[in-house]
């Protein structure tokens, strides 16, 4: 099994005016209606949401650990932080772009 080295992964900075909250899911009921798929839930689920000054939604980011694997709350925080970031930068991106 591969281990990551927490201590090297580093948090994205929020972008200026926003701020960041993460909750970690391990309800299994829960999860099963946050699914679309009809695939079993995770185990475990870390959320990651980022709103504007106004409370406004503006991007979403997520990470997900099977049965199989040991959680790990850091690196789910540190996955689900920084795939909402880069969500963010993307819808950004898009709308500059088109």
């Amino acid at each position: 099994m591969n281990k990551i080295d927490t201590k090297k992964l580093k948090l994205l900075p929020v972008p200026e005016g926003c701020k960041i909250r993460i909750r970690h899911i391990t309800d299994p009921e829960t999860l099963k209606l946050n699914r679309k798929r009809d695939l079993p839930p995770p185990k475990y689920v870390t959320v990651a949401w980022l709103y504007d000054g106004d409370s406004v939604m503006i991007s979403k980011g997520s990470s997900f650990c099977s049965a199989n694997d040991a959680p790990n709350r850091k690196l789910g925080r540190i996955i689900a932080h920084n795939r909402c970031i880069k969500a963010f930068h993307k819808a950004q991106q898009e709308q500059q772009h088109g």
